[in-house]
């Protein structure tokens, strides 16, 4: 029986994170049913497992090359589906591949696209930070097929004949019984001391990309590290925290009493995720990350900080000489906070769309980053896990059952094969 070839091109150069979203749907079908090939930049290819089939492109080489290459092993693979895993960002690789959207499409090849978040159901444009406007084409539309992953998507069932839903984990991803066993590993490997709190806040390389250029931004992510750490030595804690900060930012805050700061710059996979699910809190400036998704899946207290108003820190000078002084001093070299659900990339108004009528974002603790007394409820709430999850265990248990339920991918690409009729 011949094997459905599908071709999956995830070329972004600034994050791998499309690239494990791909990876996780692709190892979820059946090596008998299914023949996968994987483009992707070679600086990326360690990401995907070692057996999988891949064939890298160099963004260094002209656009030229890389086109006729790409054209190449299309012909050569002749793959009965396309997948991108970011249609936006394979659109805008064309400057390095010398394929965009429409190029793609001019391949007559049906093109699956996953959408990461519900375009499909709201038309929207992305309001990046500092409030600039881009309304992009609409290539959701244009994809033949669609695959929404859970989260941070809806749960609910999408009545349309073109869109499947699948969760993004398996029963796999849930180590709640292994917890404390692979903490220990994680303190021998780290040298954190057995005693200490682990609070991880990874930091993705794209949130250190100004893509505007914007001068608010230098500094942004480096301020807020600090911050978090000031909120920490507030507490005046009776207990150790270790604060690990995973990502490349450097900061000059040096944190007092029980609380002590840990950096490192990147990790292989394996220890990244053995950190995210055995932490006893996982902080992120970013509503749709991944690791966040994996650690509220594996009952670690998470807690999203996020800032929803414009913030003119010289018009609240009476406001924050009532606070510390260390917070002046932090945030007063921010200048001016605009709204954000991402990070330095923005889109506040964009992700907020997909957190209303959304479980999956009560499952968490969602705060305003900027709020000295939220921020320190929230971070001392979530020191205390049994009475964080008092009041989350039962919507989690219920979430974690609903996710597992939804169609697997090998499922779902049955359904598209015939669909297609192959």
């Amino acid at each position: 029986m011949n094997r459905t070839k599908i071709m999956v091109w995830t070329l972004g150069t600034i994050s791998a994170g499309e690239i494990s979203i791909a990876v996780r749907f692709t190892q979820g079908l059946s090596d008998e049913l299914f023949d996968v090939l994987y483009l992707l930049p070679k600086n990326y290819q360690d990401v995907i497992p070692e057996k999988t089939k891949r064939f890298t492109l160099n963004p260094e080489d002209s656009k030229i090359e890389n086109k006729q290459k790409i054209q190449s092993i299309v012909d050569e693979f002749s793959p009965d589906f396309f997948f991108l895993s970011d249609p936006y960002t394979a659109h805008f690789a064309s400057s390095w591949t010398g394929y965009s959207f429409s190029n793609i499409q001019e391949f007559k090849i049906p093109i699956i696209g996953l959408d990461e978040y519900d375009l499909k159901e709201f038309k929207r444009k992305k309001d990046y930070y500092g409030g600039m406007l881009v309304n992009d084409r609409d290539l959701i539309e244009e994809c033949d097929y669609l695959l929404q992953d859970v989260p941070v998507n809806p749960m609910n069932d999408y009545v349309d004949n073109k869109v499947w839903r699948y969760s993004l984990f398996s029963s796999e991803d849930i180590n709640i019984s292994q917890k404390e066993k692979i903490r220990k590993s994680v303190n021998e490997e780290l040298e954190i001391d057995e005693d200490a709190k682990l609070i991880m806040l990874p930091v993705s390389s794209w949130e250190s990309v100004n893509m505007n250029r914007l001068p608010i931004l230098d500094g942004f992510i480096e301020n807020l590290l600090n911050l978090v750490l000031f909120y920490l030595d507030e507490l005046k804690l009776n207990e150790m925290v270790c604060l690990l900060h995973v990502g490349k930012q450097k900061i000059n805050y040096k944190p007092t009493g029980n609380v002590t700061y840990k950096n490192i710059s990147s990790m292989n996979s394996d220890l990244y995720e053995k950190c995210i699910v055995s932490s006893d809190i996982f902080m992120s400036f970013n509503a749709v990350s991944v690791s966040l998704s994996r650690a509220i899946l594996n009952q670690v207290p998470s807690i999203l900080m996020i800032n929803e108003k414009v913030l003119n820190f010289a018009l609240l000078e009476d406001t924050i000489k009532k606070l510390p002084a260390q917070y002046g001093e932090i945030v007063k070299r921010i200048h001016i906070a605009y709204p954000y659900y991402a990070s330095t990339f923005g889109w506040y108004k964009f992700i907020r769309s997909i957190t209303q009528n959304n479980d999956y974002y009560d499952l968490f603790t969602t705060v305003p980053v900027f709020s000295y007394s939220k921020m320190k409820a929230a971070i001392s709430e979530a020191l205390d896990s049994n009475q964080y999850y008092k009041t989350k265990t039962e919507k989690l248990n219920t979430y974690l059952n609903h996710l597992l339920e939804l169609d697997s991918p090998n499922e779902i690409m049955i359904q598209i094969c015939d669909k297609k009729g192959v």
